[in-house]
């Protein structure tokens, strides 16, 4: 059958634009007019691809930039992954440092059990507890669901965790990859600030929810910011953002290390150096 043109319009786009709930905004499609195209052979673009000022052909360029970026950080996150299990699976450690791994264990187990605390009177459609006991609580987690002990689960996660931070670490120092304090001092703050600004987003969008009008109550920002930072790092020790800062600060070095393969099959197969 003949191939016929997609029905776009930059009528169309304009509706879409001034639908309240539209995800993209005009100023949005601006920064696309000098936009080049990846995939040439798509249909949409050869349909449009004379029109480059006209509103479709931004829009084309927009979802293709969006569709770009989930794809490369989908890409980035698989490689990774992948990386860490050749890690993982061939690093051998002769002794742990068992009260890194106990504390790490603790912690897991406290959070399982406010979880608990926090969930154990929740009742199910016949007004039955939903929860018998924690371990039972413990099974509604997929990683823990099939387990007969919970607990073994959650230790070896720490001594997982552990053998990371070891590795990371081994590595950091073998490929001469430490940070100056210079450098680590400017790579912390940043990681810790980026962490504050996604917390600031999701409390006042969370408080959006229930009070269209909570900007505007907003009437010390200052303090409102003091007491978002307390609670972030409150919840985030320091060790967490350090250890953060060392991995990001490592982490596109051993991605550039990472060969793959294969990426038609979804699987990245990185090998070591």
């Amino acid at each position: 059958s003949e191939a016929t043109t997609p029905t776009l319009s930059d009528t169309f786009i304009n509706e879409l634009l001034e639908d309240e709930d539209s995800d993209v905004t005009a100023e949005d499609l601006e920064k696309y007019g000098e936009y080049e195209f990846r995939d040439t052979n798509s249909e949409y673009y050869n349909a449009f691809k004379d029109q480059k000022q006209s509103l479709v052909y931004k829009y084309l360029c927009y979802v293709e930039d969006t569709l770009w970026d989930y794809y490369e950080e989908a890409r980035d996150s698989m490689i990774e992954d992948a990386m860490w299990t050749v890690f993982l699976n061939s690093a051998k450690v002769t002794r742990y440092p068992e009260s890194k791994v106990d504390e790490i264990y603790e912690q897991y187990v406290e959070d399982l059990r406010a979880n608990y605390n926090a969930n154990k009177d929740e009742l199910d459609d016949y007004g039955e507890l939903l929860y018998e006991d924690i371990d039972d609580y413990a099974k509604s987690y997929p990683s823990l669901s099939d387990k007969e002990k919970w607990e073994d689960v959650l230790y070896e996660m720490s001594e997982n965790l552990v053998k990371e931070r070891l590795i990371l670490y081994y590595v950091m120092k073998a490929e001469g990859l430490t940070p100056t304090e210079e450098q680590f001092a400017a790579e912390l703050a940043e990681i810790k600030q980026e962490y504050i600004d996604e917390y600031v987003r999701q409390y006042i969008e969370a408080q959006l929810e229930s009070d269209e009008d909570y900007d505007d109550h907003l009437t010390d920002y200052d303090a409102f910011l003091e007491a978002r930072k307390e609670e972030l790092f409150d919840f985030y020790d320091e060790d967490y953002f350090k250890e953060t800062t060392y991995y990001e600060h490592v982490l596109p070095t051993l991605l550039s290390y990472a060969t793959v393969s294969d990426l038609n099959t979804r699987r990245a197969y990185p090998q070591t150096k």
